[in-house]
């Protein structure tokens, strides 16, 4: 189909060129006879020769044979239409110039083909050639990207062949050895890093996993050692054998001094938690037990293992474990101090004893990360002498009261019976006699309040235990002057106080220092002015300091710390009507939460009384119960 449309699309050219070739000849005839009268048959023959020439020229280009075969065609074709037309004298000549012509035609059009397919080969070539090289510049950019990336890592990447030369040195590598790429490429890197493995386990590792890591010592360019943990693949070629090796090295040397540094440290806490007498443990931040010490391990009998939160379940008692299992999940919960108390199994007397526990969570530089450290403190024989001691106290009140009733009764039954007397018999009675009546009468009294203080004292702090519900101070001072009202107004004081905290002494107990050191107060004001006394606190780590100042007479130094004893006065029975009483009983009741009393005094002044409180603790704590300790009380629960 192809040949037709070429002989087709060449017809127009065939044709001109026959015209021509046709016209030519007929010249070239007339030509050629002339030619041949003047000189001869010679000069016929290079004419003819001529001709033969360019009709071979023309089929090299591929026209020839088409001319031939018209010229060819227009002598036969007049000889078979007209019969006894003579044949023209060069159909000869020109039959074989066709065949010569044919076959140098095919000549030309296989050399045409020919070097058409190679342009077409040249341009596929280059074709795939460009695209080679674009794809090898996509290639290259994406190594060297891939290089810069590796050159961020902190780590030492290096690439080998099979023989463990070094074709490729990371940045990392040279800031982590010391050797630039230049100076490293080309070495082997067992001998470069001096280290030594055995090829046949790395190949052994490659070959089961595709991956072999380790921890080696490598030498750096000054000389230095550094621990590295390195990882080894396998690069293979298309053909999967192994062409070389690619190494990535982290340097933890700084990380295993760190470790090993905490490991001394962990050793010197277990070596002084085994010589404490408490048992001391550590928990992980999800509330798990990790550690106990040799004192447990002595106390239980249980030995070491990896189950030691259940092994303090397995001894706790059973009415504590369920309140004790919540109590410490919501200190976890919450990375708060916990303390409780709890009772665990002696299994060397089968009782249950004691056991204070507190615990604190330790943040090591994460604010997310944090460990427990805890100890269980045996306090049962501080237990049993805190139940005795409440039943002294028992014991203490019920015979204050006892002695108080026994003793008031008969006092009072003087007292009425003395006033009888002077009533009815008043009159009958000289001077003297009116006085003894008088006499008996006040000092019934006075014992009265004698017996009625020392209750007073034997009671007082009664009612403060190690757990302790907190108190507004304000409140409290208001219901003492109220129950002072008839003093306050008969001497006209002032009392001032504002703005005053809550603090962790019960209330009964705060009421009688602040109602007896106001008394006090104003017992001992001075006879020209109208008492003034001012109360105010003033905040101090852990505890409040209150101060009560008055303008009263004030006390000599010598006896400032005479005047906290029992039955101490400065002054006569019967100059301000004090029988020493009031002052020991504030400090009773101070002491027992633990503050302390004083005063500041100069006579003919007034004086300053100050007593320290502890502060409120952040939420009220019920005796008994389990509790996140956010403030230093102890519970009691016996």
């Amino acid at each position: 189909m192809r040949r037709i449309n070429d002989f087709f699309r060449s017809l127009p050219v065939w044709l001109g060129l026959y015209l021509l070739a046709f016209s030519q000849l007929t010249l070239g005839t007339a030509l050629a006879a002339l030619l041949m009268n003047a000189f001869g048959t010679k000069a016929t023959l290079v004419v003819s020769l001529i001709g033969d020439v360019v009709f071979l020229a023309c089929a090299w280009l591929g026209y020839g044979q088409g001319i031939l075969a018209g010229i060819l065609i227009t002598f036969v074709i007049p000889h078979l239409l007209l019969p006894g037309t003579p044949l023209h004298p060069d159909v000869g000549r020109f039959g074989l110039l066709l065949v010569l012509s044919l076959l140098v035609s095919s000549i030309s059009a296989y050399k045409r083909k020919a070097e058409r397919a190679l342009r077409f080969a040249a341009d596929e070539l280059e074709s795939r050639v460009q695209s080679r090289t674009l794809e090898l510049q996509k290639n290259e950019q994406r190594l060297s990207e891939k290089a810069r990336l590796l050159d961020l890592a902190p780590v030492g990447v290096l690439s080998t062949d099979g023989d463990d030369v070094i074709r490729y040195w990371s940045q990392g590598a040279a800031q982590m050895y010391g050797w630039t790429s230049q100076e490293a490429v080309g070495q082997t890197s067992r001998q470069l890093l001096r280290f030594s493995v055995s090829i046949e386990d790395v190949m052994s590792a490659l070959a089961a996993t595709g991956v072999w890591e380790t921890e080696l010592t490598h030498s750096r360019k000054d000389g230095s050692e550094i621990t590295v943990t390195t990882r080894w693949a396998c690069q293979r070629q298309a053909n999967g054998e192994i062409s070389g090796f690619l190494q990535i090295n982290a340097d933890i040397t700084e990380r295993k001094r760190a470790l090993e540094q905490i490991r001394a440290s962990e050793l010197h806490f277990r070596q002084l938690a085994d010589s404490m007498p408490q048992i001391v443990w550590t928990a992980a931040q999800d509330g798990l037990v990790e550690y106990l010490n040799q004192r447990w391990h002595e106390f239980t009998g249980l030995s070491p293992s990896d189950h030691l939160f259940q092994d303090i379940h397995s001894i706790i008692h059973p009415d504590s474990l369920a309140d004790f299992v919540t109590s410490w999940e919501t200190a976890v919960h919450a990375n708060e101090p916990y303390e409780s108390e709890i009772r665990f199994l002696d299994r060397a007397t089968g009782e249950y004893r004691w056991f204070l526990c507190r615990a604190v969570p330790v943040r090591d530089g994460d604010v997310n990360n944090v460990r427990w450290f805890g100890t269980f403190t045996d306090i049962h024989e501080q237990k049993r002498i805190e139940v005795a001691f409440r039943r002294a106290s028992a014991d203490l009140g019920r015979f204050a009261y006892s002695t108080n009733h026994d003793l008031q009764e008969p006092l009072r039954n003087v007292a009425t019976y003395s006033q009888l007397l002077e009533t009815r018999y008043g009159g009958r009675l000289d001077a003297e006699g009116t006085g003894f009546i008088h006499f008996i009468s006040r000092d019934a009294k006075r014992m009265c309040a004698l017996i009625t203080n020392l209750t007073i004292y034997a009671s007082a702090g009664g009612s403060s235990e190690l757990v302790r519900t907190p108190s507004d101070a304000d409140a409290v001072i208001n219901k003492a002057l109220a129950n002072l009202r008839d003093v306050i107004t008969e001497s006209q004081a002032v009392i001032v106080h504002k703005d005053l905290p809550r603090v962790g002494i019960s209330e009964n107990d705060l009421q009688q220092v602040f109602q007896m050191l106001i008394e006090n107060a104003i017992q001992y004001r001075k006879t020209d002015i109208a008492p003034r006394v001012e109360i105010t606190a003033l905040r101090k780590n852990a505890e409040w300091i209150f101060s009560v100042q008055d303008n009263g007479i004030g006390i000599p130094a010598e006896y400032t710390q005479q005047i906290f004893g029992v039955f101490q006065r400065l002054h006569g029975a019967g100059q301000y009507g004090s029988i020493g009483m009031g002052l020991a009983i504030c400090q009773k009741i101070v002491e027992q939460y633990g503050g302390r009393i004083w005063v500041e005094s100069q006579s003919g002044v007034g004086s300053i009384f100050s007593f320290s409180a502890p502060v409120a603790p952040a939420f009220e704590i019920v005796p008994g119960q389990y509790r996140i300790q956010k403030t230093p009380n102890v519970q009691s629960d016996f």
